[in-house]
């Protein structure tokens, strides 16, 4: 990737490490931060310490980054099934992490460490704080993780995407500032559309996540079970698990739509830009994804999310008038999501007010913001 003239004219080599990992929710903000870092400053080296996950390695291959400027360094995270995640730290993997970790740290130097989120994290930030390295805190749930809320007192601040509603802000143990999500910079760029583009065909689009989700994929296809939900000149853009795509293409075919499915969205941008509605799970990134598009949406919160964090994101969004929301465990749900979708189809009044409301929580310059944050702790 290549950068741009650092606006403060420093040319000396800075190094940061990433700590976290485990999905997209957690490692997408992080590489948009990075790509505001190498827009600020020509002389960037990186390292994320991830989980083991293959999906932290396939995320950070498909990053953009320089290959060059990271190396990836999976390391046995702390396991996640326990009830208090502060007694993992007593468990002979979470110790041998930790002692991974604090290798890494030794030989990479770095000036600031960011926790980026889950369990993953914990180790590596301990390891930070104790060896005096500056900590940053990556949260963008209005509930932060069990992992945020264990570091916090070890870090010089905590970037929140939103507002805190698990406790009061003025209680936490450490600064916290709302930046707002980062995002790519090709999807923080929609924000700047000034008018609606021309669409050939309205769409609508389903992110049920590269994971998959049966829930979702239920609840659609129970929705369409009626075939006037959809106008049949409607192009539907479906994106599900890759296990799933066979399975829910058939469903669609057996109902005699027309649908593309797909495990994976080759120019989320583009789709973003071109789509009439939306039906998407609650995850931070993607809500501020949606924002910066100024996307109407029904979202269905995943409903074993950690922390319910989930819900409570997109309760914030409907409080907003930013979002509508069906719950997947109301056995209505499919009925809900009929009515919802009939009505954000049938009325394009509907539709501009959930467009202007959900654009007030766009914050395309997010990702240039954290970073400014980041390197204001850094000493040459």
């Amino acid at each position: 990737m290549s950068t741009v003239k650092a606006d403060d004219s420093r040319s000396s080599e800075l190094r940061l490490v990433f700590i976290g990992g485990g999905s997209g929710g957690h490692l997408f903000p992080a590489i948009a931060v990075c790509e505001g870092l190498l827009r600020l400053h020509v002389n960037v080296r990186l390292l994320f310490l991830t989980s083991r996950r293959a999906v932290d390695a396939q995320i950070l291959q498909k990053s953009g980054l320089d290959q060059n400027l990271f190396r990836v360094i999976p390391y046995a995270s702390m396991p996640g099934r326990s009830g208090r995640l502060g007694q993992l730290l007593t468990l002979p993997g979470a110790i041998r992490s930790f002692r991974i970790a604090q290798r890494e740290l030794r030989e990479f130097k770095p000036h600031v460490a960011i926790g980026v989120g889950a369990a993953a994290s914990v180790p590596g930030i301990i390891a930070a704080s104790r060896m005096e390295i500056p900590v940053v805190l990556m949260e963008h749930n209005t509930v932060p993780g069990k992992a945020t809320r264990l570091l916090a007192a070890r870090a010089a601040v905590t970037l929140a995407g939103l507002p805190f509603e698990s406790t009061r802000q003025s209680t936490w143990p450490g600064a916290v500032e709302i930046t707002g999500t980062p995002v790519r910079t090709s999807i923080a760029d929609l924000s700047k559309r000034t008018e609606a583009p021309v669409l050939k065909r309205e769409r609508l689009l389903i992110l049920g996540g590269s994971q998959g989700s049966s829930s979702v994929n239920r609840l659609v296809l129970e929705a369409l079970a009626d075939e006037r939900c959809v106008p049949s000149d409607w192009e539907i853009i479906h994106q599900t698990g890759e296990a799933q795509v066979t399975q829910v293409a058939a469903e669609y075919a057996r109902r005699g739509r027309t649908a593309t499915v797909l495990s994976f969205l080759p120019n989320l941008p583009n789709l973003l830009a071109s789509s009439t509605v939306v039906i998407s799970r609650g995850g931070a990134g993607t809500l501020q994804e949606l924002a910066c598009a100024g996307l109407p949406s029904i979202l269905i919160p995943f409903s074993r999310a950690a922390s319910n964090h989930q819900s409570a994101n997109a309760e914030f969004l409907q409080r907003s008038g930013a979002a509508r929301v069906v719950d997947e465990t109301d056995a209505a749900a499919g009925r809900s999501l009929r009515r919802q979708l009939n009505e954000l189809i049938g009325n394009p009044e509907v539709r501009q007010a959930l467009h202007l409301s959900i654009r007030q929580l766009a914050r395309p310059e997010a990702a240039i913001i954290s970073a400014r944050r980041i390197l204001g702790l850094w000493r040459p």
